[in-house]
């Protein structure tokens, strides 16, 4: 343990006080004070033979690497800001700190939060796009089917109208050709009728025979 040491950059003096070299500082007419000053990470303070005198400027003695002292910095920074800012007094130079660290945690999950909320967002909006697009072109189908459908209908419509007036008019040319008699005629003569069907007989079964008949 170091007590009355020498004076520091403030530069020297604020990484040792984040790297919780430094627990406690005073100041004295003038004169900073160093107070339950530790060992860590291989560095050693080295101070002065008198206060008051010309003080010569503190050296360092680095017994490690450069990268085991940041990793035992980090460790016992880490240790340090483990503690609770309910914990600590209101004069504790360790309370803002701790109170800035504690607040770029809630900013960081802030930010980290919104982003996600941002991306759920886009994620649900794009969603929702292709839902409506989808929407659009099953109602683009249905009504391309339905004016299928409709002409299908029209057009079947015109037909059974078609054949139902080809029917009602063979029936009623029949029904007139019942009223008068005919007699069969050859072709020679003046015939007005061609009646035509398949008789029995020749080497296929079937004849095709074509009769002439003229009226009386």
């Amino acid at each position: 343990m170091l007590q009355n040491g020498v004076p520091l950059p403030s530069s020297i003096l604020a990484f040792l006080h984040v790297a919780g070299l430094i627990e406690k500082v005073n100041t004295l007419f003038g004169q900073v004070i160093y107070d339950q000053a530790h060992l860590n990470g291989g560095i050693l303070l080295i101070p002065s033979q008198e206060r008051g005198c010309d003080l010569l400027p503190p050296t360092l003695i680095a017994q490690e690497r450069f990268k085991s002292i940041n990793k035992d910095t980090q460790e016992v920074s880490q240790k340090e800001y483990n503690i609770r800012a309910s914990e600590l007094e209101i004069d504790d130079p360790r309370l803002p700190d701790l109170q800035a660290i504690k607040h770029a945690k809630h900013v960081k999950l802030a930010l980290s939060h919104h982003r996600k909320q941002k991306a759920q967002k886009k994620v649900a909006q794009q969603e929702k796009d292709k839902s409506k697009e989808l929407s659009e072109l099953i109602d683009a189908n249905t009504k391309a089917i339905a004016a299928s459908i409709k002409t299908a209908f029209s057009l079947n419509a015109r037909k059974r109208k078609a054949l139902l007036a080809e029917y009602r008019a063979t029936k009623k040319r029949r029904i007139t050709l019942s009223k008068y008699r005919v007699k069969k005629v050859a072709r020679s003569e003046k015939a007005s009728i061609l009646k035509c069907f398949d008789r029995r007989g020749g080497p296929y079964g079937l004849v095709h025979t074509h009769q002439w008949w003229a009226l009386v």
